[in-house]
């Protein structure tokens, strides 16, 4: 089931064609090892309590591959790239590691390789949602075929996406589990005018950001009324 759910997304994806300045171009980047590693773990590591299917969705700018059931143990988005998978189902895993060809690498090792190879094609870092962020009892993860820009690009762009971002989100970003770094990040970008903090009373941890704006200001300064210019 692996290798035939892989094969159809690749030749899926072979007539997604557009024209560009060197003639048609395939409009999909990413690393057929990260897509080959993200549907097998999509299969061996989903709930199979969950009457649901694996989902692979195509669009022009991303894959997303839809796993049911939550991040098993101490798993979370924001250490999953350090952290690797925990199984919740070892037996799968162990006989699919008796195949001639295994389609899973050895544990821990397949999240890492697929950050890793994403960073060196220049491309985004694979991007894991779950509960709260989304309202199903499911992981996506996304596979963006655009190059990677800088750090407050990714996080502006999350923002305009989402409307807000926070400490868990810029983690991930960042890739790294250092909370007071993203704090100091967030900081920065507050101290620059870049953002602003939407819930400023609420304690630093469920703190969220976004741009500057009317709502933003009104939060910001409760009493602050609309002056007429002139």
């Amino acid at each position: 089931m692996i290798p035939d759910a892989l094969h159809t997304v690749i030749n899926e994806l072979a007539t997604g064609v557009q024209f560009g300045p060197l003639g048609f171009e395939i409009v999909q980047k990413c690393p057929v090892r990260v897509l080959a590693e993200a549907i097998t773990n999509a299969v061996i590591h989903r709930d199979y309590r969950l009457p649901a299917d694996v989902m692979v969705r195509i669009f022009s700018d991303r894959i997303e591959i839809e796993s049911p059931g939550l991040l098993a143990g101490p798993v979370t988005t924001a250490n999953i790239a350090r952290i690797g998978a925990h199984s919740r189902n070892p037996l799968i895993i162990q006989h699919l590691r008796q195949f001639p060809d295994p389609p899973n690498l050895d544990a821990g090792e397949g999240v890492c390789m697929m950050f890793n190879t994403m960073q060196e094609a220049g491309l985004w870092p694979p991007f894991y949602e779950t509960r709260p962020a989304i309202e199903r009892e499911a992981v996506v993860i996304k596979l963006r075929n655009q190059n990677q820009p800088g750090i407050w690009e990714q996080v502006s762009r999350y923002i305009d996406e989402h409307g807000a971002i926070g400490n868990n989100e810029v983690r991930q970003l960042l890739r790294t589990d250092d909370r007071n770094r993203a704090s100091r990040q967030l900081q920065e970008w507050v101290r620059q005018g870049l953002l602003v903090i939407q819930n400023p009373r609420a304690g630093k941890r469920s703190r969220r950001y976004e741009k500057p704006g009317g709502d933003s200001l009104q939060k910001q300064l409760p009493g602050l009324e609309e002056q007429p210019m002139g």
